[in-house]
């Protein structure tokens, strides 16, 4: 019935029948559009931010949430991070994210960070995956689980192994373990 419409830098929403549905544009931050996701409440759209190159991918990323009826952001000020957003998640009580540099967060919708400090991880996130025990994060030289309450390592210290581009995971439900290889070493 709707759809959603980018130029320079302004969203639009637009009905089937052509017609304008916000009053006017809204203003993204400048930047390519690298991730998005449509809810209820709005959209929610992560931006790169940047220009220069580093390891992985661009330098920050900005996330901006705009109301579902009227265009308007819903966070005053788009939510920055530090790295490229990789990953984000919409949970119950607000978004959870994971950046390139190193680091997961995770934000209310109404733009309140729900953890007291962004965790510190590995860089390259590869994986993020929801556990009995937590959220497990996968890096390219650590893995950890995350209580996503309150936003504390369940580990006292994480899996750490060398930098390893070559990272592959598998879960078994029936022992209800996750296998990580990581270059040549199993966990």
């Amino acid at each position: 019935k709707e759809f959603y419409a980018l130029g320079n830098s302004i969203i639009y929403k637009i009905g089937i029948n052509g017609d304008y549905l916000w009053p006017k544009g809204a203003n993204l931050p400048k930047g390519k559009v690298t991730k998005f996701e449509i809810l209820p409440e709005g959209l929610v759209i992560a931006t790169d931010g940047g220009s220069k190159n580093n390891k992985y991918f661009t330098p920050s990323s900005k996330i901006t949430f705009l109301d579902a009826s009227t265009g308007e952001n819903l966070w005053e000020k788009a939510a920055r991070f530090e790295g490229y957003v990789q990953h984000f998640y919409v949970r119950e009580d607000g978004i959870l994210f994971g950046a390139s540099e190193g680091g997961i967060n995770k934000v209310s919708f109404d733009g309140k960070p729900l953890f007291k400090k962004p965790l510190k991880t590995g860089e390259n996130i590869l994986i993020m995956a929801e556990t009995q025990m937590g959220l497990l994060y996968i890096t390219s030289e650590d893995a950890n689980i995350v209580n996503l309450e309150t936003g504390q390592m369940v580990w006292d210290k994480p899996l750490k192994y060398k930098g390893s581009d070559i990272i592959s995971s598998d879960y078994d439900p029936k022992t209800n373990q996750f296998l990580i290889l990581a270059g040549t070493e199993l966990f």
